[in-house]
């Protein structure tokens, strides 16, 4: 959904990529990246709307673009586990591996050495 939304707001059809980023929400509502591109859509639309005709184009991508640059914290849960201990770490969303491990490590103090695996 969200890649067609994706393809929808490149075709210029904002509305279009709003309701399927609503639809994925009200599958998902927790899916961070589809509430911040509902965000960003909405400022696209009301920009838009509230534009003359001949700028509305130029409007709503310059309203897409200020809201694309808006600084968001998203973070990412983990549910780490070692043996019948499962405690859950929440890393920043663009953490590296070594920002993973780091904070694995400090759940689990003693533990010894990690392997990290992943789906």
């Amino acid at each position: 959904m969200l890649r067609r939304a994706r393809a929808y707001e490149a075709l210029g059809l904002l509305r279009k990529a709003h309701a399927d980023v609503s639809l994925l929400l009200k599958v998902n509502p927790g899916n961070e990246e589809a509430r911040l591109e509902e965000r960003r859509l909405s400022a696209g639309i009301s920009a838009a709307s509230q534009a003359p005709p001949g700028q509305r184009k130029k409007a709503a991508a310059a309203a897409l673009q200020a809201a694309s640059k808006k600084k968001v914290d998203v973070t990412t849960r983990i549910k780490c586990q070692l043996g019948d201990d499962i405690r859950m770490v929440e890393v920043p969303g663009q953490a590296s591996y070594n920002d993973i491990m780091t904070a694995v490590n400090a759940k689990f103090p003693g533990s010894g050495p990690l392997a990290l695996k992943y789906k």
